[in-house]
């Protein structure tokens, strides 16, 4: 945004737009002071003081009445993965074999299978 105070320096809203991000940020000081320089840019360039809208944005700004955006509350945990474990044991000689089928493609492009040892 500062940037765009630099391109067009007459452009109030641009700097308005810009205290109330700094405000909002929690940087008080460094929203007053942004008017300041516009006050003093306008002064020296064009002989006025800032407009309505600006000075109101200050005066909110001064006396804290500018509301401050609510937190942003923090993401919520992502889901658990999945199971994707095979257990094997061995009754006998017979191995049993227990997988769940999943709908996920296999490393060698084959689909899941529930069955032990074949696609």
């Amino acid at each position: 945004m500062r940037e765009l105070t630099r391109e067009h320096p007459f452009q109030e809203r641009w700097w308005q737009q810009l205290m109330i991000a700094l405000y909002g940020s929690g940087r008080q000081v460094e929203a007053l002071d942004t008017y300041r320089e516009l006050r003093l840019l306008l002064n020296r360039e064009l002989g006025i003081e800032p407009g309505p809208d600006a000075a109101a944005v200050h005066e909110a700004i001064l006396s804290a009445r500018l509301p401050l955006p609510a937190p942003t509350p923090a993401p919520a945990p992502a889901p658990a993965p999945a199971p994707v474990a095979v257990a094997v044991a061995v009754a006998g000689e017979r191995p049993i074999c227990r997988a769940w089928r999943f709908p996920a493609r296999r490393s060698d492009g084959g689909k899941a299978s529930s069955r032990c040892g074949r696609a």
